[in-house]
């Protein structure tokens, strides 16, 4: 009697298990290849224009989910014992031969089951519209690959534990008009190499009594019975109410709990509601065990595959590639047609090897897209050399004249791409005149000192390439052009101690270099001043209410970091107080023109102290009334802060706790509250120089650095990333003060390129996009935003961050794009004649590790911008880590340097640290309130509008 399909797969599986041994490694690689039997027929399904419907393709992946006489066991048991027979399962493939650029797709039977190509076809001809065409055809993937091929497989990896219960994006061709695989496809189709890309699915068994129960644990706000029974305890022991209980794991739940959310409430592909919800949609009775792989012939091939289905993953429920390199125990699953189940130990962990999908989410995976459902860059593979391995335009000698002598930021790609360049590693170099020959050809594009006062964002993901780039971006800035090149480092790695490296073997020396970790060694702190009207009225020569203005609006910008900007911005009373004493401060005739933090502070509490006695401003004691005022004259400024001292004393005290609280905070984090007591006193200000006395007085000295051709790195990786933001903000408050305020060279190759590494933050901070980015250019000044996409700009607020996202895009003309997600207010601001919106992101996302698309700014007035090019890197540069030359950064000779030029210990005569010494809120020992406290006031003093 002939042996059933199944058992003939499982005879093939046995006999491949011998060709390796115990550690996963083939005993003999080419004899583990030929022992197992990987032929069998599969329908190939060639797709036509006409658009697939989503509706049609789930609706027969249920009727698939019954196929064949197999039993489905609970825990897998079917798969061993040898006398059942498990339940039918199934393959998809996608195949791009060797130095061809055409897809293939099949859909076969899988290792286990009867069921056979004859029973599929029926169901697989009536998901796709008549005019597909459907053929049978014999495939062994043992001929695409003569070796072990390099593995990735996609997991699955869960928020929370039982998270695989839970959502990924549904394919609905409703509600997109590109194919779910296009990013995949786009990937494969770069590369001459073989690529196969492989579905394995089985019907799952029915887990709703999982699902009920995980129901259950939710609502008591566990994810795990562990986590029931230990919370049960606590709540038995500490006594928790049933409200709190319901309250506990919100998120988590439908707003009625123990509901059940429809598919017909949710909108769009991706779900977004509660776990609970997800549960119920993700129907635990028809689902599907699934594993997804792809192999390639190289490494790099495999690696820029890693990526390209996480766009398919859910809220809580993720898709995540894998690179397992020549992994034989991965190529001998394939090669079977097996799924790959969970180990022991990855059973009790939140990635697993395989996925759990319904219909509508295995459908992502195996639906053969149409042709106009493909992105262009993809449609060539339906036979013919795609678009998409050649240069976006081809750039004419205009554009090289143009863009010759600069910052060069790349390679144009003028002609088909050289699959030998291999992009994924960037290439190192053997001589310094080889990177000089690199930056000198033809094809090299450079930003001049004009076009960068225009700025530039450079974005792309972790692993892409950026910082390589952004080295050459600083070293061919400082060789090819004139001014500081100042770079903000909060990654606290090995950027800054490699551009070292390569300056000084490019150059010969660190002459030109100031390295500053901040803060530095023994709590040393850069000399900012801030609170300091002398470089605005008496150099830059503005009006002293502008210049007074301008230091009140970056003091709220700082505190809007701290205290965040809703909190700042909602307590407008205690705001216009806070303004009002600053100005007091700084009055003309009795004020002062700098002072410090805890100036500041003394002022603020001795209106809170003294204040709060005054109950009738005309009986008051004239003696406690100036104790509660500044020293001021402007009678604006003392009418309005009079105003208040009539208020009843508890609106009195919750105002000006907020005030003092807005003060504060800064002194949580110290370094930053030393900095803010930094005072250059009156004796050392230069007049003749109209700036401090450089020699006296240790401080950062911009003006030294801004007339020169100074590299300035500002090392802030050891603070914590809000910490070092509100440091940034500090220092680009202090560098706008200053270009306005000193005389810079003015010539067309003079440029202040300042390069922020992790800058989606700060630039939505006003400074940058308020007055750096559309006012930089009239002072000779450049910023780069390094990021990993622009879209990180909106943040966790897009509504209040729209208009930072939106300046940041018209204001920077420049824009180097790797492979991330494109938004599409980023894909409207690019231009090409012959592509849509739609095509651009197709490009983007179609873009190697290392490459670049780029849209240059317009060469002059009344210029159409150039057409986006794509970018090949320039190597890595020689002198760095990752290169062939042993260079000694001289890192602690550079630091030590510069921490004696430009910081100062906190015990300096010029950090005031006296001031705003006594920190009690008013005397008698209140305690300091909360933001929230203080934040109730409105105009009349009273409570909230709403209350």
């Amino acid at each position: 009697m002939p042996e059933s399909a199944g058992n003939q797969k499982k005879t093939r599986r046995d006999s491949s298990t011998r060709a390796v041994n115990s550690d996963g490694k083939a005993e003999n690689p080419a004899d583990f290849i030929e022992e197992i039997e990987a032929s069998q027929e599969y329908i190939q399904i060639t797709p036509v224009r006409e658009e697939v419907n989503s509706e049609t393709v789930t609706r027969e992946l249920y009727g698939l989910h019954r196929y064949g006489t197999g039993r489905k066991l609970p825990l897998d048991m079917e798969l061993h014992v040898d006398s059942i027979d498990g339940v039918s399962n199934f393959e998809f493939i996608i195949f791009k031969p060797e130095n061809e650029a055409q897809f293939q797709f099949f859909l076969g039977p899988g290792e286990r089951g009867d069921t056979n190509c004859d029973r599929l076809e029926s169901t697989t001809r009536s998901q796709y519209p008549e005019n597909f065409e459907f053929d049978r055809k014999e495939f062994d993937i043992t001929d695409v690959f003569g070796e072990t091929p390099h593995m990735v497989r996609y997991e699955g990896v869960e928020e929370r534990r039982k998270d695989w219960m839970t959502l990924l994006t549904r394919y609905a061709t409703e509600t997109t008009d590109r194919s779910t695989l296009s990013n995949l496809l786009e990937s494969i189709i770069q590369t001459d190499d073989a690529v196969l890309f492989q579905v394995v699915f089985e019907p799952r068994s029915d887990w709703s009594p999982k699902a009920q129960r995980q129901k259950g644990r939710l609502k008591r706000g566990v994810h795990t019975t562990g986590g029931m029974v230990a919370r049960s305890i606590v709540d038995a022991i500490v006594g928790v109410s049933d409200e709190e209980k319901q309250q506990r794991h919100r998120g988590d739940t439908p707003e009625e709990i123990g509901g059940t959310i429809m598919d017909s409430q949710v909108d769009g592909q991706r779900a977004g509601q509660s776990r609970m919800g997800q549960i119920d949609m993700k129907n635990p009775s028809h689902t599907y065990n699934v594993s997804l792989r792809a192999a390639a012939q190289t490494e790099r091939t495999a690696k820029n595959l890693q990526d390209s289905l996480n766009h398919l993953s859910g809220t809580f429920y993720a898709i995540e590639g894998k690179y397992l390199g020549e992994n034989e125990n991965e190529y001998r699953r394939m090669l079977n047609h097996e799924i790959t189940y969970p180990n022991g130990f990855e059973m009790v962990t939140r990635r697993k090897s395989m996925l759990v999908c319904n219909t509508k989410e295995l459908a992502n995976f195996i639906t053969v897209p149409s042709i106009g459902a493909l992105p262009k860059a993809s449609r060539g593979g339906t036979g013919g050399k795609p678009k998409a391995q050649s240069a976006l335009t081809s750039p004419n000698e205009e554009v090289f004249k143009e863009f010759s002598d600069g910052m060069t930021i790349g390679h144009a790609v003028t002609a088909l791409r050289d699959d030998n360049d291999d992009t994924n590693e960037i290439s190192t170099i053997d001589s310094v005149n080889q990177w000089w020959h690199e930056i000198d050809k033809r094809d090299a594009l450079a930003l001049s000192a004009g076009d960068l006062t225009h700025h530039y964002v450079r974005a792309a993901t972790t692993g892409s390439g950026k910082t390589v780039a952004t080295l050459n971006d600083m070293l061919t800035t400082h060789e090819q052009l004139n001014g500081p090149t100042i770079l903000i480092d909060p990654k606290g790695g090995e950027m800054c101690r490699n551009y070292l490296r390569c300056h000084r073997t490019l150059f010969g020396d660190l002459d030109d270099v100031e390295y500053i970790k901040v803060p530095e060694e023994n709590g040393n702190i850069p000399g900012i001043p801030f609170f300091d009207l002398r470089p605005l009225t008496r150099s830059a020569g503005r009006e002293r209410e502008t210049a007074i203005q301008d230091l009140i609006d970056h003091y709220f910008q700082l505190l809007r970091f701290v205290l965040g900007r809703e909190t700042v911005d909602q307590a407008f009373v205690a705001n216009e107080i806070l303004t009002n004493l600053i100005k007091g401060l700084f009055d003309d005739k009795n004020g002062s023109d700098y002072f410090t933090i805890g100036d500041l502070l003394d002022a603020a509490r001795d209106f809170q102290h003294h204040g709060r006695s005054i109950e009738n401003l005309e009986e008051a004691d004239p003696e406690d009334l100036n104790k509660a005022l500044p020293p001021a004259e402007d009678e604006q400024v003392r009418s309005f802060l009079k105003s208040h001292l009539e208020k009843e004393e508890r609106q009195f005290m919750n105002t000006t706790d907020a005030v003092l609280n807005r003060i504060r905070k800064l002194k949580e984090r110290d370094f930053i509250w030393d900095m803010l007591s930094f005072e250059v006193p009156e004796e050392h200000w230069n007049d003749e120089k109209d700036w401090y006395d450089r020699e006296e007085v240790p401080m950062l000295d911009l003006k030294n650095i801004l007339n020169g051709d100074k590299v300035l790195l500002m090392d802030t990786g050891n603070l914590r990333g809000e910490s070092s933001e509100v440091f940034t903000v500090l220092f680009l408050s202090h560098l706008w003060t200053s270009v306005q305020s000193l005389w810079t060279p003015s010539g067309d190759d003079y440029i202040a390129n300042v390069i922020i590494e992790e800058s989606a933050n700060v630039a939505r901070n006003e400074i940058v996009y308020n007055e750096l980015l559309p006012k930089g250019r009239e002072f000779n000044l450049s910023l780069g935003l390094i990021m990993q996409y622009p879209e990180q700009v909106l943040g966790e607020d897009p509504r209040s961050n729209r208009r930072a996202y939106q300046e940041i895009l018209n204001n920077v003309n420049t824009k180097i794009i790797g492979n991330i997600a494109t938004d599409d207010m980023l894909a409207n601001s690019l231009f090409h004649e012959d592509l849509d919106t739609d095509e651009i992101k197709d490009r983007i996302a179609g873009l190697r590790r290392g490459e670049w698309i780029v849209q240059l700014p317009s060469t002059g007035f009344h210029k159409q911008k150039p057409e986006i090019l794509t970018l090949k890197p320039l190597p890595i540069p020689p002198g760095h880590s990752e290169g062939p030359f042993d260079v000694s950064p001289k890192s602690e000779f550079v630091r030590e340097r510069s921490r004696g030029l430009h910081t100062l210990n906190r015990d300096s005569k010029y950090i005031n640290s006296s001031a705003g010494a006594d920190f009690s809120s008013s005397g008698d020992g209140d305690a300091t309130p909360s933001d929230t406290e203080g934040d109730t006031t409105s105009d009349d003093g009273g409570s909230s509008p709403n209350n």
